[in-house]
């Protein structure tokens, strides 16, 4: 077999392989929910989890897309996975892959006309797993009276006890390929006078700085949300996860939320809220915006735009 053919094939094996995982059809839901959060990226996930801590409240996280990590039902990895517990999701190295070989299960495709994810997890489950802590003085300077950095501080502390970042993710604790990084140093550190510094510990000092990437890595895998608000929140009994429901619509009488129009597996139906129930929407910068236009929530002109 010619050896250029013989490649070829080899590539559409390892394509197969790696696009075998379909995503997993749920049966709709019909309980009436306390709260419904719509997207379950970091900030979804996050909302979720924390408003499920009260265990007399009923909280529906609902996913358009399907499994991304291993814990969630993704199988997407290249053959030489096979016979771990990681898809290709939880391997940090390979997320310029789902760049290079998009992927149906991962990617929002033409649900947007942007590149992102439609999955659980979001974008943090696509990107690089970069988890840098801004300035004290963003927080102060853009943020409302009520969220200023001293009112957020115990916030961001529990942030960081369930969801820990690191400059060394390594599990043997040592620091690999580090030729690109010792030259950087000898030119911003040596030659320039930059500070060099662990970055998430000296937060307020963005200027002049240079150190060690940080990510919200653990174990040598990619970590993020769903690897710790997640899984917390799916033990408990009044938590519910749905994926493969693309909501189409808040339904609404006057100005309160009644439910969530969603397409499970190309069935409509509408999923109600109780008496006092709320809609979270945290479908990202494209999604929630669309979301709230289709459901009649938005200045006047683009809603009259749209009808025309």
């Amino acid at each position: 077999m010619p050896a250029k053919l013989f490649s070829l094939l080899l590539q559409a094996w390892l394509v197969v392989r790696i696009y075998a995982s379909p995503v997993p059809q749920q049966a709709p839901v019909t309980a009436p929910y306390d709260i419904i959060v719509v997207g379950s990226g970091p900030a979804g996930v996050i909302i979720a989890s924390r408003l499920s801590e009260n265990s007399a409240r009923k909280v529906l996280l609902l996913e358009g897309g399907g499994p991304s990590y291993w814990v969630t039902g993704g199988r997407e990895a290249p053959a030489w996975l096979a016979g771990t517990n990681l898809s290709r999701v939880d391997v940090p190295g390979l997320y310029s892959s789902i760049y290079s070989n998009p992927s149906t299960n991962l990617l929002c495709q033409n649900k947007i006309r942007a590149y992102g994810a439609c999955t659980i997890g979001g974008n943090a489950a696509i990107n690089a797993g970069l988890f840098y802590e801004p300035p004290a003085s963003d927080f102060n300077k853009y943020f409302p009276t009520g969220w200023k950095y001293a009112d957020l501080v115990p916030s961001i502390n529990r942030l960081y006890q369930t969801q820990p970042s690191t400059n060394n993710p390594s599990l043997d604790g040592l620091y690999y390929q580090q030729s690109g990084y010792t030259a950087a140093k000898q030119w911003l550190v040596t030659n320039a006078g930059y500070s060099e510094l662990d970055i998430n510990a000296n937060a307020a000092r963005k200027t002049k700085v240079f150190g060690h990437p940080v990510y919200n890595y653990a174990n040598g895998k990619r970590g993020g949300p769903v690897i710790s608000y997640l899984q917390t929140a799916l033990k408990r009994p009044n938590f519910q996860l749905q994926s493969g429901t693309w909501v189409q619509r808040i339904v609404r009488t006057g100005s309160q939320a009644t439910g969530v129009v969603v397409n499970v597996g190309g069935t409509t139906s509408t999923i109600p809220l109780t008496s006092k129930g709320r809609v979270i929407v945290s479908g990202g910068a494209l999604k929630s915006p669309e979301l709230l236009m289709k459901s009649g929530i938005a200045r006047r002109a683009p809603l009259i735009a749209m009808d025309q």
